[in-house]
């Protein structure tokens, strides 16, 4: 840490070092993206440029306060006020500048509430009343996961009777049992630990419906990923009804991160027939150069298919487009979960 005084003048960049405490230089001991902070204020302005003199600084960030005479501050080699070593290249293979950050990072996102692994939510939607002995809620994963909670409920009516529901995990039930009282319109699981690999399928059974038992019952698939590679399903929609050429799913979709879009779990009521159903990813609400395409087999319900790796930016919209239908049934309720990981460049 540095500290002394200097001057800045309201809506400006430009600090006026008046003087440093102790002999202390900015030349050699600063560098671009240090951080300064007036003493008695709590933002903190990251220096833009490493300073050639002793005598100024230009912060990034234009300092919207009252202009400063000689006022105190002190210099950060730390990140956001949460006192990381700064690794510079000298430095990089110091194992206890790394290992320290790493604690105090690991200390702040317990602090806030954070679990050891990443959680996500994936939610699978069975559309009309129950039926016992269906399997419904298709997904493969891609990637390595661990299952650490189920939530099922509806926004329809409550079931009279208990509704019971089952996982299976590669073709096996796990005898679950996850029971909807008579009465209630949702049921969380206890703390689970279920493992697929990747590539395996998850579905769900209906083990004891008894009419009236609500409907449209949605799942919630709490999980992490297990594997080095993590996958993501951020893009869910589904299309209520019967399918039509020209169809858009996921219009507005902008992902949460730049991503690349790899491949497409599907999930029907009613099965093509006649032909596949052609589905293109778009971006943008435009065909790529080599438009990215996948078919739905004739007859077929439920599955996995690749597609070519298309990257999606922050920015930009990805959605799916139905280019062709079954010829003599369309198919109808559509439910479509695409799969990416995350990139920088």
């Amino acid at each position: 840490m540095i500290t002394g005084t200097a001057s800045i003048t309201s809506n400006t960049k430009a600090v006026t070092i008046v003087t440093l405490d102790d002999g202390a230089a900015l030349v050699g001991a600063v560098i671009a993206g240090y951080e300064l902070q007036w003493i008695g204020e709590n933002n903190h302005f990251h220096i833009e440029i490493t300073p050639t003199s002793n005598g100024a600084l230009t912060l990034e960030e234009t300092y919207a306060g009252v202009t400063k005479v000689a006022a105190e501050f002190q210099i950060f080699t730390g990140y956001h006020g949460h006192n990381l070593i700064r690794v510079e290249p000298s430095m990089s293979d110091s194992f206890y500048s790394l290992q320290r950050n790493f604690e105090r990072i690991s200390d702040e996102l317990t602090s806030l509430g954070s679990t050891a692994d990443e959680e996500q939510c994936l939610n699978k939607n069975f559309i009309g009343v129950p039926v016992q002995n269906l399997f419904w809620g298709y997904q493969k994963f891609t990637g390595a996961i661990e299952i650490s909670k189920l939530i099922l409920a509806t926004n329809d009516d409550a079931p009279v009777n208990d509704l019971v529901i089952d996982i299976e995990i590669n073709g096996v039930l796990q005898g679950l049992n996850l029971t909807v009282l008579a009465g209630q319109k949702s049921i969380e699981s206890s703390a689970l630990t279920y493992i697929v690999a990747a590539g395996q399928v998850v579905r769900f059974k209906w083990i004891t419906v008894t009419e009236p038992a609500g409907s449209t019952w949605n799942i919630d698939i709490h999980y992490h990923n297990s594997s080095g590679l993590r996958i993501y399903y951020d893009f869910q929609k589904m299309y209520v009804g019967t399918l039509y050429t020209g169809l858009i799913l996921g219009s507005a979709y902008k992902p949460p991160n730049r991503s690349k879009k790899f491949g497409l779990t599907y999930e029907l009521d009613e099965a093509p027939i006649g032909s596949g159903i052609i589905i293109e990813l778009l971006k943008n609400g435009a065909s790529l150069a080599t438009p990215v395409t996948a078919t739905i087999p004739e007859n077929s319900l439920t599955g996995y298919l690749e597609l070519s790796q298309t990257e999606i930016l922050t920015t930009q919209t990805a959605s799916l487009q139905i280019n062709q239908p079954g010829s003599i049934v369309p198919g109808s309720n559509l439910r479509a979960i695409l799969h990416s990981y995350h990139t920088t460049a």
